[in-house]
């Protein structure tokens, strides 16, 4: 496609309205695109179309992203019982307890 826009001078965006058939280019633009990607010989890559009919795909659209939000439920509890016990990797060391004996 990167071919089909250089040689005729426009984008590659262009390129594939037009061999889309797309109605927001002139009639005109589309013929003239669709005629000079056949001369040049350009094909569509299957895995390509896959990939882009996968994505737009009915199935996507019945599943669509979530979002959610988390919050404090109590606020006069320390944030210390809201975080998972690997957030304690991500503090600063703490002093053993005095109890503890060094040897």
């Amino acid at each position: 496609m990167a071919d089909v826009a250089n040689v005729a001078k426009v984008h590659q965006t262009t390129v594939s309205l037009a061999l889309r058939n797309d109605p927001r280019l002139p009639r005109a633009t589309r013929l003239r695109l669709r005629a000079l990607a056949e001369s040049l010989g350009y094909r569509p890559d299957p895995m390509l179309s896959a990939l882009n009919s996968y994505r737009t795909s009915r199935d996507a659209a019945r599943s669509p992203p979530s979002m959610g939000f988390i919050r404090r439920s109590r606020a006069n509890l320390p944030a210390e019982n809201f975080l998972s016990p690997w957030s304690s990797f991500w503090r600063a060391p703490v002093a053993p307890p005095s109890e503890w004996v060094i040897a």
